[in-house]
């Protein structure tokens, strides 16, 4: 995933992590790799891809906001980027 570069947002409701990848496989590959941590902390977030740009959104709507949960999340995609 070296390939990526990205644009993190965050408020104290959500995340968001908008990452431009350079070829669609790449995206796709990132979405399965996003999803499969994101099930391994039993959390959840909103993943869109649009051709090769993907964002991940992440709330926790029961707490009103960023909890450990999203952290946590943000914290293994930055790892799975940067390597």
């Amino acid at each position: 995933m070296a390939l990526m570069i990205g644009i993190t947002t965050m408020s104290t409701d959500k995340f968001k992590k908008c990452s431009p990848l350079i070829v669609l496989n790449l995206a796709a590959t990132f979405v399965q790799h996003v999803a499969s941590i994101a099930s391994e902390l039993s959390h959840y977030p909103e993943i869109l891809m649009k051709g090769s740009n993907v964002t991940v959104t992440s709330t926790t709507s029961d707490d009103n906001g960023v909890t450990d949960n999203d952290i946590a999340l943000a914290e293994s995609i930055e790892i799975l980027v940067t390597g």
